[in-house]
């Protein structure tokens, strides 16, 4: 294997030979290579069946509810606040809209409803795990064996990985639970009863050992949950080899880690607030002028129907209706496109991030890569044009 820790120089030293020896400046290619159609198509699909699958607890619930509303709710009020926080170049505001988005949002629906996320959880796994491996596959082999991978293939890398992508994301949140819940028996157990108080305060400190297991798996998984599924679709291995993989890469190297995480955050959110003013001016000006012409109640109508909100329609007729739910439909759409976007850009972004942690921590070059076929863990070296910016 190639290594890459200490790129060869000849000649003098000039400003772009320490430019190319950087790492970070990598990861910038996140946005273009999650701009891919077929990576787009795959991003859409996720979000589409994510969405289904998120409406069943609609079934049991009350109307308005449920587990899809409380995420739409969330995540569009924290992406809201990102964006009003990067217009006004308020960093703070940012920084909580992106807590809220990736914390506070996923907390907010598991706590409203925690037996309807019981149901769904292995589904919208399922889905974003083989959807998400797609993506990283067909990154991984645009960037590093230059290779364009046709969506329907790498669909059917994600499928063939189906058990070890859902493994690797809910393996982590097992072991947490089941350490909690060990805890809490434990704790019920020695701290309640006279006869066995004593001794329960003497063992509290297997409980500090089980919350230090807690607060590792959970940093390793909020650190590195990004890569699970690009090691995967990278090395071709099992859910146990990919979480090995990720946990040690940060655990040996937190600050780079998360100094490259900073960077495709900054990146997504600056792409992501450009999209969603293009998206949102594509609504604003296709009301505008369409309505140009029409009555003020009839382009009220309209432009209530663009915008998402919710006006009675009793007292108007059915031909109206139809328009207003077209209309509203079809608005989604630039918006729709837009969390599309966002989710190739994880899936991307995380395989460049895994790539570049595996260049840092174990010195193998990108442009090593498995290939359907070779042993799991087995890489190919592609050495023509897969490392130039190695050696330019």
């Amino acid at each position: 294997m190639k290594r890459t820790d200490t790129p060869t120089l000849s000649g003098p030293l000039h400003a772009g030979d320490l430019i190319n020896s950087l790492v970070w400046p990598r990861l910038l290619r996140a946005a273009g290579l999650a701009l891919h159609p077929g990576r787009l198509g795959l991003a859409a699909g996720i979000l589409v069946l994510i969405g289904i699958i998120a409406s069943i607890p609609g079934l049991w619930l009350e109307a308005g509810t449920g587990p899809r509303v409380t995420a739409g709710d969330a995540l569009g009020g924290a992406g809201a606040q990102i964006v009003s926080g990067v217009l006004a170049l308020d960093h703070v505001s940012v920084a909580h809209g992106l807590w809220k988005f990736g914390v506070d949002a996923p907390t907010q629906v598991v706590n409203g409803h925690p037996w309807s996320v019981v149901i769904i959880l292995i589904p919208v796994l399922l889905v974003w795990g083989v959807g998400g491996a797609a993506i990283a596959r067909s990154a991984a082999s645009e960037y590093s064996l230059r290779e364009k991978t046709p969506w329907p293939t790498a669909l059917g890398f994600g499928v063939s990985k189906a058990a070890s992508l859902v493994g690797a994301k809910l393996t982590p949140l097992l072991i947490v639970a089941v350490v909690v819940g060990l805890l809490c028996v434990g704790g019920w157990v020695l701290l309640r009863f006279p006869l066995v108080q004593a001794f329960g305060g003497l063992a509290y400190v297997l409980a500090l050992g089980g919350g230090l297991v807690i607060v590792v798996v959970c940093a390793g998984y909020l650190l590195g949950g990004s890569m699970l599924v690009p090691s995967i679709a990278c090395e071709g291995t099992d859910a146990i080899d990919a979480m090995q993989r990720v946990y040690a890469y940060a655990m040996a190297r937190p600050a780079r880690l998360l100094v490259y995480s900073l960077v495709l955050v900054i990146e997504l959110v600056l792409v992501a607030v450009v999209l969603a003013s293009i998206a949102n001016a594509i609504t604003s000006v296709s009301a505008w002028a369409t309505t140009l012409l029409l009555p003020e109640e009839l382009a009220m109508v309209a432009h209530a129907a663009a915008s998402g909100e919710t006006i009675s329609g009793e007292e108007r007729g059915w031909s109206m209706n139809a328009m207003a739910s077209s209309i509203a439909f079809w608005s989604r759409l630039p918006g729709f496109l837009v969390g599309a976007y966002l989710i190739s850009f994880y899936f991307s972004g995380g395989t460049l991030l895994y790539l570049m942690m595996r260049l840092v921590c174990d010195g193998q070059d990108p442009s090593e890569l498995w290939r359907p076929g070779m042993p799991a863990g087995v890489v190919q070296h592609e050495p023509a044009e897969a490392s130039d910016e190695d050696e330019e």
